[in-house]
Formats: structure tokens, sequence, C-alpha cells
């Protein structure tokens, strides 16, 4: 197994606090009881992240040098500045919007 040099351990830990921060706020905004009615349709939508990961992972897992699928730690590395990625890219281009088309395709409890 491979030391990580400190430039990866700045990386890697700047890349877990974004992908916690980024994956919490995805919770919160789809657990949020406005949103999808309150109901159980809201849970495919917050899954929708894991599927994300999923994805990286298999690339990481087939498509990624030797050196990484082997260890580990870079496989988490890797894995993580995914997470990261994805979550700031909702940020920038504002997944809320497709959350909230969605929302409007779910029909609403009419009080």
């Amino acid at each position: 197994m491979a030391e990580m040099s400190g430039d990866e351990v700045g990386a890697l830990i700047v890349s877990g606090v974004i992908a916690l921060a980024t994956t919490w706020g995805w919770i919160y905004s789809v657990m949020l009881p406005l949103r999808f009615g309150g109901g159980p349709a809201r849970f495919p939508v917050l899954f929708a992240p894991v599927l994300g990961y999923l994805a990286i992972l298999v690339v990481l897992l087939t498509l990624a040098s030797a050196d990484v699928r082997n260890d580990p730690l870079y496989l988490g590395f890797y894995l993580l500045m995914g997470i990261a990625w994805i979550g700031l890219s909702c940020r920038s281009a504002d997944c809320r919007h497709v959350m909230t088309s969605v929302n409007g395709a779910i029909p609403r409890r009419h009080q």
C-alpha cells in the first residue's frame, strides 16, 4: 500500500468535507416536509446520489489504473473526490430545479 503525500492528504480532507457537506445538503433538502408532499415519493430521489457514487466506484474498479484498483486508500481517495465533484456540480447547476420539476410531477394532496 502506497503512502499519500501531504498534498494528497490535504485534497482527501477537503474532498471529504465537501462530499459530506453536499451529501448532507442533498438529504436535508429532500427530507424537507414541503418537498414531494412529505410522503414516500421523495425516497427514490433521496437515493439518486447513491447511484452516482456507485457509478464512480464501478468506473474506478474497472477502468482505473491498477495502482488505484489495488490500493483501498487510493480507491477511497478518488471515490471521495468524485463524490465531492458530484456535490459541487449539483450546487453550481442548482439541482434543486430538477427536484422542483420532479415535485411538480408528483400529485399533490389538496387540502
